[in-house]
């Protein structure tokens, strides 16, 4: 901006155009190489016609001086476009309605020089005050702009009214615009605006530049069909746009739609009743997105589609939003990111979603929840908690609070090296579900307060996962059948990179014998070790159909059947140094299960329950097993096993 340094105030009368005209003496202080320029002022009469407030502005043709124009209040009935000139101030009183008689064109405008390029058409200009009316060409049938700048530099919009435009109409458009505010504005009314075609009432365009360091703060927008949004040409991006503290309602589509933005925020922002996303982003790296409050929009509150970071030290940030959703409805999730790698999804807090509250599609490195003060709550959400679907490659999934889902708190497929962690769950189905090839998932010390099915279900060629130190409280809940941690069809790969099941706490609920404490099927080269499962209503460790498993240091107590229930197919199994204490049925149970070595374990049985039961397992080997707690004849039985190695 320029500096303008008063030296000699002149006062001069001139009566002419219908306007006052005040002149200021200045000079110029070469050694700062700042061209200071004469101030001037001059003030429109009340009502004047557009030419009369052209010729105003006209005074400042060549942009020679600092000029002001004071409009008063009054009704301007405008029939042509309004031109504005370089270092021009406009200050319109608040009661000053500048209306739009005919589908001319825009009502103010750059005056731009011919065959202007860059930043440089025009600059310095500001524009406060005034109702910008276009209600008398409202029901038109083509479109129209309040103002348009282009190819400008140091514009100012404050304290401005743009209201009533037909269909197919901007209300403000920035196109190659850099340095820039929009103050305290307040956009409505658009033609049709719960039906038309959506068209925003702020536009951000590109030509050969696009726009770079804009901020649009404090405004209000309503009855539109969307308040702000724009474009660039291919391979442009708008840079350093700030949207912060703004309010919107009633808006037919999206509130704010950001395509090709890059490295810019939106903060602080209040939407209600968005038809359509609440903040829509598209094709924009390293977006920003804090603190926004979002109730009741129509589709996903926070919608980002190709919109990532480029590593973890330039990600995208989702964060300390407030978002209320209807609660009606699918697929109308809380916050939702598509395509968009290294996106960091923190202390945001979403309650009654229509779908899931956080969904990530194809999107690598993700963070969902950073640290033990900055996790996502999410609540009462019609599908998922938390949704991670396909080619999620490396996201983390940690410290969120989620209750109240009717589908799965935590569900996730289809990605390698997922990191599930720290997160407290209370669901309507499984409490944390992943499955289809999700190679290498880590799923570690979270609690699971309650699940109506499984508390951790993992399924279907998830090979070499580890489950370890979750703490399961309740599960099954609603239905007969379930268990604490099932890992089916998600083995290990080879003696050397086994599955693992360590170190996790599970409480057992219910009465039925077909809830497990932890059940392992068809996921051969599974470790199941140093867990702790107390009062479990059906078995403590049920392993079908899986060879070469190892269970081995687990502490077992008072389950209502088996303690260990190893059967079909699970040849080679490894049962050591268990403790188990009282259990409903045998202690440890084997069957159709060869070359199983069942050593070292400590056994304290109900009277006249079995200690160790052997069927049908050929050349398995049982030794230095200590049981105690009932009768010799009780202690250990072989049925159709003849081929045993050893037996101590």
């Amino acid at each position: 901006m320029k500096k303008c340094f008063l030296s000699v105030l002149l006062a001069l009368l001139i009566v002419g155009c219908s306007c006052t005209t005040v002149y200021a003496d200045t000079t110029q202080k070469q050694e700062e190489k700042e061209v200071v320029l004469e101030e001037k002022k001059v003030t429109a009469t009340e009502g004047c016609s557009a030419t009369d407030l052209q010729n105003l502005f006209n005074e400042n043709a060549d942009g020679k001086y600092e000029l002001t124009i004071e409009i008063p209040a009054g009704t301007y009935k405008l029939t042509q476009t309004l031109y504005v000139h370089p270092n021009t101030t406009i200050e319109a009183d608040e009661e000053a309605v500048f209306e739009q008689q005919s589908l001319y064109g825009t009502i103010l405008e750059a005056q731009l020089p011919k065959d202007s390029i860059g930043y440089d058409g025009s600059h310095d200009i500001t524009v406060e005050g005034g109702i910008w009316d276009c209600t008398p060409v409202m029901k038109g049938e083509k479109g129209t702009d309040i103002f348009r700048f282009m190819h400008c530099q140091d514009i100012v919009v404050v304290n401005a009214v743009f209201r009533n435009v037909p269909e197919d109409s901007h209300m403000l458009v920035f196109e190659g615009v850099k340095n820039a505010s929009i103050t305290n504005c307040k956009f409505y009314g658009y033609q049709n605006w719960k039906s038309t075609e959506v068209t925003e009432a702020i536009q951000f365009l590109s030509n050969d530049v696009a726009c770079d360091d804009i901020e649009v703060v404090g405004c209000e927008f309503y009855q539109l069909s969307r308040g702000i949004g724009g474009n660039t040409a291919k391979g442009k991006y708008h840079i350093n746009i700030k949207i912060d503290s703004n309010e919107f309602h009633d808006i037919s589509e999206t509130a704010v739609y950001v395509k090709n933005y890059k490295k810019s925020r939106i903060s602080g922002n209040r939407i209600e009743n968005a038809e359509g996303s609440g903040i829509y982003v598209t094709t924009s790296p390293e977006i920003r997105i804090l603190n926004n409050t979002i109730t009741k929009a129509g589709k996903t509150a926070i919608y980002i589609y190709k919109s990532g970071g480029s590593d973890a030290n330039n990600c995208s940030k989702i964060g300390n939003n407030t978002i209320t959703g209807k609660k009606s409805g699918t697929g109308k999730h809380g916050i939702e990111i598509r395509n968009s790698k290294y996106t960091a999804v923190y202390t945001n807090e979403l309650t009654n979603i229509g779908g899931t509250g956080i969904y990530v599609y194809k999107s690598k490195n993700c963070k969902l929840g950073l640290g033990s003060n900055t996790y996502n709550t999410i609540e009462n959400v019609t599908e998922k908690g938390i949704y991670v679907n396909k080619a999620c490659d490396g996201t983390k999934v940690s410290y969120n609070k989620i209750t109240g889902t009717k589908q799965e708190g935590i569900s996730a497929q289809s990605s390698k090296k997922l990191t599930i962690s720290r997160n407290t769950i209370s669901a309507g189905t499984h409490g944390i579900l992943v499955k289809n090839n999700c190679t290498s998932a880590k799923i570690s010390n979270n609690t699971i307060k309650k699940a109506s099915k499984n508390g951790i279900y993992v399924s279907t060629k998830c090979k070499g996962i580890e489950v370890t130190s979750n703490t399961i409280k309740k599960y099954a809940t609603k239905v007969k059948d379930g268990s604490g941690i099932y890992v089916h069809q998600a083995g290990g790969i080879s003696s050397k990179k086994y599955s693992s099941i360590s170190k996790n706490k599970i409480t057992g609920t219910g009465k039925s014998t077909k809830k497990y404490g932890i059940r392992v099927s068809s996921s051969g080269f599974t470790k199941v070790e140093s867990n702790t499962l107390n009062y479990i209503a059906g078995t403590a460790v049920h392993v079908t159909k899986s060879k070469k498993c190892v269970i081995d240091k687990n502490t077992i107590k008072m389950p209502n059947e088996f303690g260990i229930y190893v059967a079909t197919n699970c040849d080679k199994t490894k049962i050591r140094s268990n403790t188990l204490k009282k259990t409903g049925s045998t202690s440890i149970y084997i069957k159709d299960a060869p070359k199983t070595l069942v050593y070292a374990n400590t056994v304290t049985a109900k009277k006249n329950k079995k200690g160790i039961v052997v069927s049908n397992s050929a050349s398995s080997t049982i030794k230095t097993n200590t049981i105690t707690g009932t009768s010799e004849t009780f202690a250990i039985k072989i049925l159709k096993s003849k081929f045993e190695k050893y037996f101590y």
